[in-house]
């Protein structure tokens, strides 16, 4: 695992190595002053802190071009303010407000690596048993008592309830935009008046609303952002 922190304020720099010392000595951690070394050794990076106020490129503009990577970065947003977050929203895994206290961190960091071990389940499709990665679940739905997984790369289709699913999913990943379809909350673009789009690297993709959830994906957004 590698990891990068870049930031052009020498102290904050200096906070950040300190921090994944003390989480991890073991840790491998590389420092960046500017934002074109980050982007020069970008390769191979599996988390990175990222100031958002540089100079140009600035951190939004150095965390597009990670996102080109064919493996990218986790990013987690360094900032002294909170108003980039929505700015931010499907680019950054995290944000960080500064000053950074060493316990927020630490929860970051945490998740950031929980993340990239992610949790699998075990799903029977056409008497195969899968363990499908929940990070890679997009969506699934039930349709005349059939349920279907939508993965980033397969479908897999079983004689399955929702319910049976739920009990298997985090529930602080998914969220229900209507009773027939539940929809990985990291992949949500956007929130219509009756879609919720997804987007996944490849063409967005469409699901239900009901009209009486909207309110409630809305606030489960929010929370999963804010976390």
């Amino acid at each position: 695992m590698r990891i990068a922190v870049c930031d052009d304020e020498p102290e904050q720099l200096e906070l950040l190595l300190n921090y994944c010392r003390r989480f991890d000595s073991a840790l491998p951690v590389t420092p960046y002053e500017t934002a074109q070394a980050l982007l020069a050794e970008a390769s191979g990076l599996d988390i990175v802190f990222l100031d958002i106020e540089m100079p140009a490129p600035n951190g939004f503009e150095v965390a597009q071009e990670l996102r080109k990577k064919a493996n990218p970065p986790l990013v987690i947003f360094v900032t002294h303010s909170s108003r980039y977050t929505i700015l931010g929203y499907g680019i950054a895994f995290r944000y960080l407000q500064k000053p950074v206290s060493y316990e927020d961190f630490a929860a970051t960091l945490s998740l950031a690596i929980k993340e990239l071990q992610p949790a699998k389940i075990p799903f029977v499709s056409d008497g195969v048993c899968y363990l499908l990665p929940v990070n890679e679940i997009l969506y699934c739905e039930v349709l005349d008592h059939e349920l279907t997984v939508y993965s980033i790369q397969e479908r897999y289709t079983a004689r399955s309830s929702m319910a049976e699913l739920l009990r298997q999913l985090p529930s602080d990943e998914f969220a229900q935009p209507h009773k027939s379809y539940l929809v990985n909350l990291n992949y949500v673009y956007s929130v219509g008046a009756n879609t919720v789009t997804l987007a996944s690297g490849g063409n967005p993709i469409q699901v239900p609303l009901s009209k009486g959830k909207r309110k409630e994906i809305i606030q489960r957004l929010g929370e999963h952002i804010g976390r």
